[in-house]
């Protein structure tokens, strides 16, 4: 087979054994704390989502 396939096919079955628990995640499952003052509200978001779905 091809190598992107072989690769494709390692990462699929990583992530089955990740989601049965049988390995952990190579890199970190969590998303850094962020201040009130940078953290944007569901309606800045919202708009820059509007404006840049063309």
């Amino acid at each position: 087979m091809s190598k992107f396939f072989d690769e494709l096919m390692a990462s699929v079955q990583e992530m089955d054994e990740i989601l049965r628990r049988e390995r952990h995640a190579s890199s970190p499952t969590s998303t850094p704390e962020t201040d009130d003052k940078t953290a944007l509200s569901f309606e800045q978001k919202q708009a820059y989502y509007d404006k840049n779905k063309n």
